[in-house]
């Protein structure tokens, strides 16, 4: 088992993001050598695996995030557990961290996001299309208040639809 893990973290390509929304390339570089110090070492590695939390965002320093997720379900494959969709799409949705707009920037307010996906991860627990709730949620633009990265928030609604219906949805005009 720790061979196979070793070879998955070791021949893990792990492209850019570009544009769009990915995983902190740092915190996954650090998780990945904890998970092969782990392997090599011959301790637990599930709990390292399904426990991994990045923060996710736009810019030169990310990882694609389906990238990642393959790597660690792979790493998940060879200690002989596999994620299914739906606990990988509630574990997007619970364990995602953004980017905080601070006060006198625009963002969205935290709490609606934050409100949203909790019925979100409802939806999906559920096995509810998720789709036109996010096609029809609106959140307020807000300076007033401590707020996410409306790019983040835009980038991560998408993909998760698209990742869990296959379906994509236009985020350009949010509720409407």
């Amino acid at each position: 088992m720790s061979d196979e893990v070793l070879a998955v973290v070791r021949g893990a390509r792990l492209r850019p993001s570009g544009l769009r929304l990915g995983y902190d390339a740092s915190e996954v570089d650090q998780l990945l050598g904890r998970v092969a110090e782990a392997a090599a070492a011959g301790r637990p590695l599930r709990d390292l695996a399904e426990g991994a939390r990045f923060a996710a965002r736009r810019g030169p320093d990310c990882y694609d995030m389906g990238d990642v997720d393959n790597v660690l379900e792979a790493v998940l494959a060879a200690c002989g557990e596999v994620e299914s969709d739906k606990h990988r799409a509630l574990r997007w949705i619970e364990e995602l961290r953004f980017t905080r707009t601070g006060l006198g920037r625009v963002g969205y307010p935290m709490h609606e996001v934050d409100s949203f996906l909790d019925e979100l991860a409802e939806l999906v627990r559920d096995d509810c299309p998720i789709a036109a709730a996010v096609q029809a949620v609106h959140f307020t633009s807000a300076r007033r208040v401590e707020g996410y990265s409306i790019e983040e928030v835009e980038g991560f609604l998408v993909a998760l639809v698209d990742f869990h219906e296959g379906v994509r949805v236009d985020r350009s005009r949010p509720g409407g």
